[in-house]
């Protein structure tokens, strides 16, 4: 990303911003299916949102567990990292907990906040919003009935 432009695929260790679906990324971590390989150019991410998570979590999660687990890893191959990009507390192995992930769903899920406990760990903390509860159907029930329980 500059100024005039913005090259939407230009190739994973040289990209600014990454847009892909958790099966992209994990294909090109290696074989699904297999342990994923160290990928130097997950090693600098700063930011990872999660969009759709409900989405996914109809689809595999498991893909999206991996992708998340091989993101800021300590580069290994010097020949394919940009070190004018990489900053000093990637290099000592704690970019993980000052990376950002936003996970945007539609309801709260166990899987979602299994991922948030174990693949983010923010110094930071982390922040759970909700929307308040609008009305409903039936605001208020009309009161003055008695109720009778027969057992």
């Amino acid at each position: 990303v500059s100024r005039r432009a913005l090259r939407p695929f230009a190739p994973f260790a040289r990209a600014d911003v990454i847009i892909a679906s958790p099966l992209g990324l994990r294909q090109q971590m290696g074989p699904v299916g297999a342990a994923p390989l160290p990928c130097d150019w997950l090693s600098s991410i700063e930011l990872s949102a999660i969009v759709h998570a409900t989405a996914l979590a109809m689809q595999n999660w498991a893909h999206l567990d991996e992708a998340l687990g091989g993101l800021n890893g300590v580069p290994t191959d010097p020949g394919e990292t940009d070190f004018a990009r990489v900053r000093p507390y990637f290099l000592d192995g704690l970019a993980r907990h000052l990376r950002q992930t936003v996970v945007l769903e539609e309801f709260s899920s166990a899987e979602a906040a299994s991922l948030l406990r174990r693949r983010c760990a923010n110094v930071s903390g982390a922040v759970r919003a909700r929307r308040a509860p609008e009305g409903g159907v039936v605001p208020r029930p009309r009161g003055g009935r008695p109720q009778r329980f027969v057992f």
